[in-house]
């Protein structure tokens, strides 16, 4: 996971993901690294829910999903808060 890390911005990924291993979330305080690994789980529920439904499901196309997290988190972000405090 450390390896991975040092690969990462730290401010626009709140958690990873290990096969095996609860997940890890990372925040300002603890506060708001239980928050981050709650909505974690939700998203890990939608994802498996949609596989049990549909299981050839395809992945998101890597461009799609670069601009929807781009135009919030990128360099020239157009979207969401004019004030980038870390949440």
């Amino acid at each position: 996971m450390i390896e991975q890390l040092k690969k990462k911005e730290l401010k626009a990924n709140v958690g990873l993901l290990r096969y095996g291993l609860m997940r890890f979330t990372l925040r300002k305080n603890a506060d708001n690294a239980v928050h981050n690994a709650v909505i974690l789980e939700e998203v890990c529920k939608l994802a498996y829910d949609s596989l049990n439904l549909n299981s050839d499901i395809d992945s998101i196309d890597n461009n799609l999903l670069d601009n929807h997290f781009l135009r919030k988190h990128g360099a020239n972000y157009y979207y969401g808060q004019s004030n980038r405090e870390e949440k």
